[in-house]
């Protein structure tokens, strides 16, 4: 099993008092919630201890006084018991209807905060962080995990005072009524423990097994259908559908392993309870026949030994419910304790405007510790000049770009934006001044207008149309049902990879950055758009800081400089001209490219 599942695999403690105190600071501005409801609780449980009691009096008070002279009195008295017997269960069910209604607003209001707080904590991470965890199991701890929380909160904890309370005051009631009866009730308590031992050791390790096979489960299943595409290209279909059908005969099988411990513990506590009935029945006659113990007693205990069994069956059914809930609260709080990888400094450089030069001072980064990716790297890139860097697969090119944004930080050396350290910048601010356009566009459910403006209010639709027009994307956008309300499916399922790539320019353009970085973003455009997109961006380019990273080495003949890497290394630097002159790498990787053609292409429009 792999180690993302290993994790969901581990549960530590049934209760841990570091968690439930971290845990209980979310309960604070809820307090008096809290309180409502543990009053509420006690009155229930006051509530029931108060009906057995009525009907005792009942019977040795008024139903046996119905054959002497008093009959007509003792009726009017027992029908009073009666009524307020009644009244006695109304109130309970009022009172059990408020109480589950206060914690479950107490609840779903500690589940609002943590998950806000949760995922605000994720948009801080860095990307590094993400690299390291799946999505999945990040969607798990904001949806799943959080839940488990709930069930503590709704009915874990205050229902485990109250079973405890039940028991504890049951016990004493009964000594109270008749020692003896509650000697004999209690004999069986050693076997119930033991049982209740072994149930909870067997159905933890059970527990334990299903989390494990359950994250395996949606693992596979988010994987396959994220790429669902090259299952049906391969046809690997029924390859898939049977290790699925093996994942899920594991899941199977154990769930039914705990189906059949619960199957066994329920029967015992039942067979047991009944041992203890039998016997309070059978002593409790005798005692009743001796006139040691009167007729209305023998019924009030009978109730009593219902209400101390009841909690005993359920205490079991909490503790699994505590223990997901330090299970699942571990593993939140294991992502809310991992601190950001880029922290702003606090005195955070945040100028009113930027001018957009970059440099790089002896850069070195690497992924992975002893595996460099960037090495030494040395340039600067003047504001408004227009900068391509190309190199094979793997020479660092896009890693070259993530460093300019502060997505990773370099671990020697210095990269600054207007000669200030990105270290020490206000990276909201930061970011906000650099345009990024990626190859994989990424584009959010919901319509065309809300792609490129990006839930920013204050950019007026006037702009969004003018920068979708300025890249030619209103050309197709226009032929959309309902235009820039057009739906976007999931990812941009239903537009195609150069339709998605000119929204991805209208998003950046709209933004009016200072700095504008083209990662490959012409890739996968045909001609005829490509072309429009240059043509464009020559305009709107001019002035702005741009670092283009090219494959096609025909669209970036008239940038000012263009720079070749080479396994992390800045191994050449000049012109188109000027390095086909010096038939270098970039002439080999230039040779390679048009290899075959008698005559090299006509130079394409100019990127700026």
């Amino acid at each position: 099993m792999s180690d993302a599942l290993h994790e969901d695999e581990v549960l530590g403690k049934a209760y841990d008092a570091r968690l439930m105190r971290r845990l209980l600071v979310y309960v604070r501005p809820h307090v008096g919630l809290l309180g409502l409801s543990l009053f509420l609780l006690c009155v229930a449980v006051g509530l029931d201890f108060l009906g057995p009691h009525l009907v005792r009096h009942a019977i040795d008070g008024p139903l046996s006084e119905f054959e002497d002279s008093r009959a007509s009195e003792a009726l009017g008295r027992f029908w009073n018991l009666c009524l307020l017997y009644a009244g006695v269960i109304a109130i309970h069910g009022l009172v059990s209807y408020l109480h589950t209604v206060s914690t479950a607003v107490m609840g779903q209001r500690i589940l609002y905060a943590m998950r806000t707080r949760l995922f605000a904590h994720l948009q801080r991470l860095g990307l590094p962080f993400f690299d390291r965890n799946p999505v999945g199991r990040l969607v798990t701890r904001v949806t799943s995990d959080v839940e488990a929380l709930n069930e503590l909160f709704t009915s874990g904890l205050d229902v485990v005072v109250s079973d405890i309370l039940k028991i504890a005051v049951t016990a004493v009631l009964l000594f109270l009524i008749d020692a003896r009866l509650a000697l004999i009730t209690l004999a069986v308590l050693p076997f119930l423990v033991l049982v209740s031992m072994l149930f909870r050791t067997r159905v933890r390790a059970f527990y334990r097994e299903i989390r494990a096979r359950l994250a395996q489960l949606n693992a596979f299943l988010q994987e396959t259908v994220s790429g669902i595409r090259v299952v049906q290209v391969f046809t690997r279909e029924r390859k898939m559908q049977e290790k699925f059908d093996r994942i899920q005969q594991s899941y199977l099988r154990v769930n039914l392993k705990s189906v059949f411990a619960y199957a066994l513990f329920f029967p015992a506590l039942e067979i047991l309870g009944a041992v203890s009935t039998a016997s309070v029945l059978w002593f409790g006659g005798r005692f009743l026949a001796g006139g040691t113990l009167t007729a209305g007693e023998f019924v009030q205990f009978w109730f009593y030994v219902r209400l101390f069994f009841e909690p005993l069956r359920e205490l079991s059914e909490r503790y699994n419910i505590l223990q997901a809930a330090m299970a699942s609260s571990e593993r939140i709080f294991k992502i809310l304790d991992t601190p950001e990888d880029s922290p702003d400094p606090p005195d955070a450089h945040d100028p009113e405007r930027i001018l957009g030069a970059v440099e790089f001072r002896d850069v070195w980064f690497s992924y992975r510790p002893g595996l460099p990716v960037l090495k030494g790297l040395n340039f600067r890139v003047a504001p408004g000049e227009s900068v391509a860097v190309v190199g094979a697969t793997g020479a660092g090119k896009t890693t070259l770009t993530q460093v300019i944004g502060r997505y990773y930080d370099v671990e020697r050396g210095a990269v600054l934006v207007d000669g200030m350290d990105v270290r020490r910048w206000d990276k909201r601010h930061l970011r906000s001044r650099i345009g990024i356009v990626l190859q994989d566009v990424f584009l959010f459910s919901g319509d065309i207008e809300r792609n490129i403006r990006l839930l920013q209010p204050d950019l007026p639709l006037e702009r969004v149309v003018a920068a979708a027009r300025t890249v030619h994307a209103d050309r197709f956008i226009e032929r959309l049902p309902g235009g820039f309300h057009a739906e976007v499916k999931e990812r941009g399922a239903t537009l195609s990879v150069g339709q998605k790539q000119l929204l991805a320019f209208a998003r950046a353009l709209a933004f009016d950055p200072r700095i504008l970085i083209l990662d490959e973003a012409t890739a996968s455009v045909d001609t005829e758009t490509e072309q429009l997109i240059q043509d464009a961006l020559r305009r709107l380019l001019k002035g702005r800081t741009s670092i283009v990273i090219a494959h096609r080495l025909s669209t970036i003949r008239s940038v000012d400089r263009i720079l070749v890497l080479h396994h992390g290394e800045l191994r050449e630097e000049g012109t188109h001209e000027e390095l086909l002159r010096r038939r270098g790498i970039y002439h080999r990787l230039y040779r390679l490219q048009y290899r075959g053609q008698e005559e090299e292409p006509a130079p394409a429009a100019p990127v700026v």
